[in-house]
């Protein structure tokens, strides 16, 4: 009697590395692509000229091959800063009339790491987002965000 070994299961996203175009195993590049990032007032501004801000968006991240640049492999990474921006007091500590228009300018680029160590730690790719929330009134203050998604975890484009 002969015994065989069953057969092995493959993990989710273990194909990612397998592009169509080239035939074969490759290795990946990550990109990634801001969708929509954008920052709105959370609360009105109080009487010490302190206003919660909220940036939420959408970061595209994508796997492609590293010999000819298919899209192997996407997933969206959502983005939710809480933050607050101190508004510029006026004489008289008045922080003015009407709403302060809050603008946003950011860069993202892409990072990637390792959880653990040895052969089979899993690979995470994600964005660092770094920017400032500016205010008319000539206030700032700066914003950070890195979020991490398991290769597994992204869709197949294939």
């Amino acid at each position: 009697m002969t015994t065989s070994k069953p057969k092995r299961k493959t993990p989710r996203g273990a194909q990612i590395n397998r592009c169509p175009d080239c035939n074969k195993f490759v290795p990946l590049e990550l990109e990634v692509e801001e969708e929509a990032v954008d920052v709105e007032a959370k609360s009105d501004i109080g009487n010490d000229g302190v206003q919660g801000t909220v940036i939420s968006g959408t970061i595209r991240a994508i796997l492609k091959c590293g010999e000819c640049g298919t899209e192997l492999a996407e997933a969206s990474l959502d983005v939710e800063i809480e933050d607050s921006i101190t508004h510029n007091i006026a004489v008289g500590g008045d922080v003015g009339e009407g709403e302060h228009d809050l603008s946003l300018s950011s860069d993202v680029t892409e990072s990637d790491t390792t959880k653990g160590k040895g052969r089979f730690a899993p690979h995470l790719y994600g964005y660092s987002l770094t920017g400032t929330v500016s205010c008319e009134c000539g206030a700032e203050t700066p914003v950070e965000s890195t979020e991490y998604e398991q290769a597994s975890g992204f869709e197949s484009l294939n």
